[in-house]
């Protein structure tokens, strides 16, 4: 959240707008202070913060406003934020990256009687791409095959620099209930050089993006279950529950672990805000996009009433994910 926030401040200071307060949570201050034109505040509620720009959501006769920017100024304030928590997860990526290593979708084991054994795959073979999607990850194939279960497959593959296909038709289960193609990937994650961890800290972001569309998406459609959806507490309780399973294995494996759930929440808010919902970044990048197009601005009494009605959309929705959170904890 403050580097989400920080990225509005910093491109609406870039761009000459007044920043009237920059605060971290909601409620009753807890510490505050003015520095210039800004108030820095901490708050008591940490479900959030803000970047409060003068002339934001009224008319405001200040020429360093928000309304009185360019449409341009406008739109790279409103996207800073989003794109601040996407680099946030990469450069953290990276990080991690450079400790851990990363899973290659490189097969360890081929199980026997599984259509992989009988297509002749084999220990070793690194898989390049699923139906002309590319893998960077075995998890990207796990994701693949569970989005697009039971369906055939067409799986290209590398094996001692020789690019190879196979189809391959999935087989249920009756223990699991589910579908298989019989690889596992059981290897120590790959180390690579610095500039691989630069190259795949990216592809985790992108894959962190993927996931966090379909899952919104497969929630919506009543694919995903709401037990599988989390607000403030369930990830509190989920971060808990976490230094509680590694805590016996050493202070780097919790780090480790802790840096990244860090990861995947910033993806989720960067994406999550992207997104075109009114009082959202992505909704009121649209705003400002078609004025970019059409010259014609939306009043900003009539922006503030839109904003207005997202942003009581999204705190029911939090209030309903909350109730839901506290409810699983008994």
């Amino acid at each position: 959240v403050f580097f989400h926030e920080l990225g509005h401040f910093l491109l609406a200071k870039a761009n000459h707008i007044r920043v009237n307060e920059f605060s971290i949570g909601f409620g009753p201050k807890l510490i505050h202070f003015k520095k210039g034109e800004t108030e820095y505040c901490l708050k008591l509620i940490p479900f959030g913060g803000s970047c409060m720009m003068e002339g934001e959501m009224e008319d405001s006769d200040d020429e360093n406003s928000f309304n009185n920017a360019s449409v341009w100024s406008r739109i790279a304030v409103v996207l800073a934020g989003p794109i601040f928590n996407l680099l946030l997860a990469y450069l953290l990526m990276v990080i991690l990256f450079s400790f851990t290593g990363y899973d290659l979708p490189v097969i360890s084991e081929v199980s026997d009687g599984y259509p992989a054994k009988e297509a002749g795959l084999i220990a070793k073979d690194e898989i390049i791409k699923i139906d002309n999607h590319r893998m960077h990850f075995f998890r990207d194939v796990s994701v693949y095959l569970s989005e697009n279960e039971g369906e055939d497959v067409t799986v290209t593959f590398k094996r001692d620099g020789e690019i190879k296909e196979v189809v391959l038709t999935p087989k249920y289960d009756e223990t699991q209930k589910r579908y298989f193609i019989g690889i596992t990937n059981k290897e120590a994650s790959y180390h690579g050089n610095f500039f691989e961890n630069l190259e795949y800290g990216f592809f985790e972001v992108n894959f962190l993006a993927k996931n966090t569309v379909h899952g919104f998406g497969r929630l919506i459609s009543g694919k995903e279950s709401m037990d599988n959806m989390m607000g403030p507490v369930g990830i509190v309780d989920y971060v808990g529950d976490t230094y509680t399973e590694v805590k016996d294995q050493g202070s780097f494996v919790v780090v480790a672990n802790i840096v990244n759930i860090l990861v995947i929440l910033s993806a989720c808010i960067g994406i999550m805000n992207l997104m075109p919902f009114p009082a959202l970044d992505g909704g009121r990048f649209l705003i400002y996009f078609v004025e970019a197009l059409t010259g014609k601005k939306m009043p900003p009494k009539y922006e503030a009433v839109v904003n207005g009605a997202g942003f009581i959309l999204l705190f029911s929705f939090l209030i309903f994910v909350t109730s839901h959170d506290v409810s699983k904890l008994f």
